[in-house]
């Protein structure tokens, strides 16, 4: 069995919501979350490795830009908040196994709040 994230879909730790985030208005009038970190948002869960939590390199990602927008480890206890992020925007979280035994897994369309 390879890493996986548990916990509810779509269900993560709120945060204050302190303001508009940052955004940039691409061409075409597009909008997308900068990588500045001052969004109010966060997506916390937890890392398994066949049932048990794991230290993992975990990234989120604009699912629309495929920009980089926050990137943590997760603790001993699996566990890990992605902060700085804009609320409402959907984003791809991926945990990377850094020993590379394991191949990295996402999941996809996850709002911060």
């Amino acid at each position: 069995m390879i890493t996986r994230f548990v916990g509810p879909v779509g269900r993560f730790a709120a945060a204050p919501l302190a303001g508009a985030p940052a955004v940039y208005r691409g061409l075409g009038g597009g909008r997308w979350p900068l990588r500045d970190g001052t969004g109010a948002g966060r997506i916390t869960d937890v890392v398994t490795l066949d049932g048990q939590p794991v230290e993992r390199r975990v990234r989120a990602f604009c699912q629309r830009s495929g920009t980089l927008l926050a990137e943590t480890w997760s603790g001993p206890d699996g566990s890990y908040t992605l902060t700085g992020l804009a609320p409402g925007w959907l984003v791809t979280v991926i945990a990377d196994d850094h020993t590379g035994v394991y191949n990295s897994v996402c999941a996809a369309r996850v709002s911060a709040v």
